[in-house]
Protein backbone atom coordinates (compact mmCIF):
# COMPACT_ATOMS: atom_id res chain seq x y z
CA UNK A 1 0.00 0.00 0.00
CA UNK A 2 2.86 2.38 0.83
CA UNK A 3 4.48 1.66 -2.52
CA UNK A 4 1.27 2.48 -4.38
CA UNK A 5 0.88 5.75 -2.47
CA UNK A 6 4.49 6.64 -3.25
CA UNK A 7 3.86 6.04 -6.97
CA UNK A 8 0.73 8.20 -6.87
CA UNK A 9 2.54 11.06 -5.14
CA UNK A 10 5.47 10.76 -7.57
CA UNK A 11 3.10 10.91 -10.54
CA UNK A 12 1.31 13.96 -9.11
CA UNK A 13 4.64 15.70 -8.53
CA UNK A 14 6.05 14.89 -11.98
CA UNK A 15 2.89 15.95 -13.78
CA UNK A 16 2.73 19.22 -11.87
CA UNK A 17 6.38 20.22 -11.68
CA UNK A 18 7.65 19.10 -15.09
CA UNK A 19 6.44 19.10 -18.69
CA UNK A 20 5.21 15.51 -18.40
CA UNK A 21 1.69 16.87 -18.24
CA UNK A 22 2.03 17.33 -22.00
CA UNK A 23 1.70 13.55 -22.31
CA UNK A 24 -1.90 13.92 -21.22
CA UNK A 25 -2.52 15.68 -24.56
CA UNK A 26 -1.57 12.60 -26.61
CA UNK A 27 -5.23 11.75 -27.44
CA UNK A 28 -5.49 15.22 -29.05
CA UNK A 29 -2.47 14.40 -31.21
CA UNK A 30 -3.99 11.10 -32.34
CA UNK A 31 -7.37 12.70 -33.04
CA UNK A 32 -5.79 15.52 -35.05
CA UNK A 33 -3.69 13.01 -37.00
CA UNK A 34 -6.82 11.02 -37.86
CA UNK A 35 -8.50 14.21 -39.14
CA UNK A 36 -5.57 14.91 -41.43
CA UNK A 37 -5.48 11.24 -42.45
CA UNK A 38 -9.11 11.50 -43.62
CA UNK A 39 -8.25 14.54 -45.74
CA UNK A 40 -5.06 13.04 -47.15
CA UNK A 41 -5.03 9.23 -47.23
CA UNK A 42 -1.31 8.81 -47.93
CA UNK A 43 -0.16 11.00 -45.00
CA UNK A 44 2.31 9.22 -42.73
CA UNK A 45 2.81 9.90 -39.03
CA UNK A 46 6.32 11.18 -39.66
CA UNK A 47 5.16 13.68 -42.29
CA UNK A 48 2.33 14.75 -39.95
CA UNK A 49 4.84 15.40 -37.15
CA UNK A 50 7.15 17.30 -39.50
CA UNK A 51 4.25 19.35 -40.83
CA UNK A 52 3.03 20.41 -37.37
CA UNK A 53 6.25 20.71 -35.37
CA UNK A 54 8.84 21.84 -37.97
CA UNK A 55 7.07 23.20 -41.02
CA UNK A 56 3.69 24.69 -41.84
CA UNK A 57 0.62 22.51 -42.28
CA UNK A 58 -0.92 24.96 -44.76
CA UNK A 59 -4.32 25.00 -43.06
CA UNK A 60 -4.99 28.17 -41.06
CA UNK A 61 -8.48 27.07 -39.98
CA UNK A 62 -7.19 24.53 -37.44
CA UNK A 63 -4.60 26.80 -35.81
CA UNK A 64 -6.23 26.46 -32.38
CA UNK A 65 -6.07 22.66 -32.61
CA UNK A 66 -2.45 22.89 -33.72
CA UNK A 67 -1.54 24.94 -30.65
CA UNK A 68 -3.19 22.39 -28.34
CA UNK A 69 -0.94 19.57 -29.55
CA UNK A 70 1.49 18.16 -26.99
CA UNK A 71 4.87 19.92 -26.68
CA UNK A 72 3.72 22.62 -29.12
CA UNK A 73 3.73 25.41 -26.55
CA UNK A 74 6.06 25.71 -23.59
CA UNK A 75 4.99 26.75 -20.14
CA UNK A 76 8.00 27.55 -18.02
CA UNK A 77 7.74 26.82 -14.36
CA UNK A 78 10.18 27.38 -11.56
CA UNK A 79 9.94 25.55 -8.34
CA UNK A 80 12.18 26.02 -5.34
CA UNK A 81 12.28 23.23 -2.84
CA UNK A 82 13.75 23.67 0.61
CA UNK A 83 14.54 20.61 2.65
CA UNK A 84 15.51 20.79 6.29
CA UNK A 85 17.40 17.84 7.65
CA UNK A 86 17.12 16.84 11.29
CA UNK A 87 20.12 14.51 11.07
CA UNK A 88 23.58 15.70 12.00
CA UNK A 89 26.29 14.41 9.73
CA UNK A 90 29.86 14.46 10.94
CA UNK A 91 32.67 13.56 8.63
CA UNK A 92 35.48 11.50 10.11
CA UNK A 93 38.78 13.31 10.60
CA UNK A 94 41.54 11.84 8.51
CA UNK A 95 45.18 12.56 9.28
CA UNK A 96 47.82 11.79 6.68
CA UNK A 97 51.48 11.73 7.57
CA UNK A 98 53.60 12.89 4.66
CA UNK A 99 57.21 11.84 4.53
CA UNK A 100 58.87 14.54 2.44
CA UNK A 101 61.88 12.47 1.52
CA UNK A 102 59.67 10.11 -0.48
CA UNK A 103 59.16 12.62 -3.29
CA UNK A 104 62.16 12.34 -5.66
CA UNK A 105 61.01 15.22 -7.85
CA UNK A 106 61.64 17.71 -5.06
CA UNK A 107 65.23 16.63 -4.48
CA UNK A 108 67.81 18.99 -5.87
CA UNK A 109 69.96 16.25 -7.42
CA UNK A 110 67.15 15.29 -9.83
CA UNK A 111 67.23 18.71 -11.55
CA UNK A 112 69.95 19.54 -14.00
CA UNK A 113 71.68 22.87 -13.44
CA UNK A 114 72.44 23.15 -17.15
CA UNK A 115 68.73 23.10 -18.03
CA UNK A 116 67.88 25.59 -15.30
CA UNK A 117 70.71 27.89 -16.32
CA UNK A 118 69.43 28.15 -19.86
CA UNK A 119 65.84 28.76 -18.80
CA UNK A 120 66.34 31.62 -16.39
CA UNK A 121 68.78 33.71 -18.35
CA UNK A 122 68.20 37.41 -18.99
CA UNK A 123 67.36 38.38 -22.56
CA UNK A 124 70.30 39.17 -24.83
CA UNK A 125 70.51 42.50 -26.57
Amino acid sequence: MKKRAAYIFLAIYLLGATELNQLLKMPLLIEHFMEHKLDNGNLSLLSFMYMHYVGDDGDATDEQKDQNLPFKSAHFQMQNTVVFSVFKYELPKIFVNINRSVWPVMQSNSLSTIALGSLFRPPRA
